[in-house]
């Protein structure tokens, strides 16, 4: 019985101190989880800030890609489409990507629609959008805008061309206002004017 009275405080001890290092363990695998949670949480920041970044990156490249244009033109107010009053506007692409197709539409009080070209004299059928065809920096596309009979020189028109990139996945919706007025009267040949108002 000795020999058992010695045995269970040493087991007491043992158990005791047992419990100490299970509780220690405890303690320290908790701190081990908080800190891997804390690794975890500020990976997932970092990749959220990565795409972030790359979002940024790709909207910064879409924006040094949007093409650039020049809108120039004036008014007939006696136009070659069944004498309708016509707008000849020319489209000049002066930076950005090169591009698939562009499309035209144009609005205004008095615009009434496009033509495909603005020298056409064969297709008279105005329509609501211009399919231009392919563009690059440098090129020049010209279209016709019919407008009501009413109209008024000078004529505000506001003009949005749909462009696809070529070669890529990029669409822009490039805005452009022009005013339109009709060209002065060329000058007249002075031999055709006669003596009148001259001096001799």
């Amino acid at each position: 019985m000795e020999l058992e009275t010695r045995i269970a405080p040493g087991a007491a001890i043992v158990s005791t101190a047992g419990a100490v290092v299970a509780a220690w363990q405890g303690v320290a695998a908790s701190k081990s989880a908080k800190a891997a949670d804390r690794q975890a949480k500020a990976a997932e920041d970092q990749v959220q800030l990565m795409r972030l970044q790359l979002a940024g990156d790709d909207h910064d490249r879409h924006t040094a890609l949007t093409p650039v244009f020049e809108v120039t033109g004036h008014l007939e107010l006696e136009g070659l489409y069944n004498n309708e009053p016509r707008g000849l506007v020319t489209l000049s692409q002066k930076g950005g990507a090169a591009l698939e197709s562009v499309t035209a539409r144009a609005s205004g009080a008095d615009v009434k629609g496009l033509y495909p070209q603005a020298d056409s004299s064969v297709d008279y059928r105005r329509t609501p959008e211009v399919d231009l065809g392919p563009m690059t920096d440098g090129t020049e596309q010209s279209l016709g805008i019919g407008f009501d009979y009413q109209v008024m020189s000078p004529v505000r028109v506001e003009l949005v061309f749909t462009c696809r990139q070529r070669n890529g996945s990029g669409e822009w919706n490039v805005p452009r206002v022009v005013t339109l007025s009709e060209l002065p009267p060329p000058p007249q040949d002075p031999r055709f004017l006669g003596t009148r108002g001259r001096r001799l």
